[in-house]
Parts: structure tokens; sequence; C-alpha cells
């Protein structure tokens, strides 16, 4: 009799066991089916993406590929006016003081103290001018290179 007992709860544990399997399985169906369904909007709005940033200056849309790797490489390595001139050079449009500082902290290049930030606008003031790296338009830093042949307001869609 004793053996009678224990293979019914034998029986018992497997159908319980069966059953949480199926319900897993049924889950994991259910996550599989919502992953396909995510990644395929995905693939939808890169492609949208892909066509908008042909239309706008630069080539880069904003809070989109901002967090893109910069393709120039790391800005650990860089000085502040080279990792600047990086951030600029692959944004393709001008930025704030902020919006620099922003990326560099995000990169471990400085940390997010107010002397960063003074650091970095002392580095963009000094190589400001007309035979220097930088131009400010405004509240805006942009590349000198750019106001060759066209406005730095004009590359940000801006009428000069």
């Amino acid at each position: 009799m004793p053996a009678d007992a224990a293979l019914k709860r034998l029986a018992e544990r497997l159908v319980q066991l069966r059953k949480q399997d199926s319900d897993a399985v049924a889950a994991l169906n259910d996550i599989g089916t919502k992953r396909r369904e995510i990644a395929a909007e995905i693939a939808r709005l890169e492609q949208t993406a892909t066509v908008l940033r042909e239309l706008v200056p630069g080539g880069r849309l904003e809070y989109v590929d901002d967090d893109a790797p910069l393709p120039d490489g790391d800005l650990l390595s860089k000085t502040l006016p080279q990792a600047a001139y990086t951030i600029l050079q692959h944004r393709g449009v001008n930025a704030t003081t902020r919006d620099l500082l922003d990326i560099l902290v995000k990169a471990g290049k400085v940390p997010n103290t107010q002397t960063s930030h003074i650091n970095l606008l002392n580095a963009l003031k000094r190589n400001t001018g007309p035979t220097k790296i930088f131009t400010r338009e405004g509240s805006e830093w942009g590349l000198t290179e750019w106001a060759h042949g066209d406005s730095v307001a004009s590359r940000n869609g801006h009428r000069a």
C-alpha cells in the first residue's frame, strides 16, 4: 500500500510538471512572437530613419543618432579640442557646450562637473576665430571649415 501512495504522488507530480512545461513553452512562443513584432517595427523605423537622414543637413537625426558610435575612434585618447572636433564632424551640425559635454561624459572622457564644463568652454574659445577650428553662432559651436562656402547657420537649416 505505501508503494501505491508513492506511485500516486509521483504520477500527480509528473502531471503537474508536464502542465508547467506546457505553460512555459506557450509563454516562450508568446515571447518569440512579441520579439518578432518588435524586430519588424525596429526595422520599419530604421528604414524611415535612413530616408530622413538623406533629407537633413549632416545626415544625422537628433535624438536618433545621438547614441551612434563615433567613427573616428576613441575620444579618450584625444585632447578636448580634438574630441569636440570629432563630435561636431560626426554630428554634422552645431552643438551647445552642454551637448558636447554630455557626449564627452557619456564617453568617459570627462566627469560631469562644472569644472569640466568650464574646461571645455575654454578649450573651444581658445580655438575660435578665422584661422582656428571652431566658430560660435549664438550659443552653439560649429566648425570653421563649415563657414567656407556655406554659413554654419545654413548647415543647421536656419536662414542666415
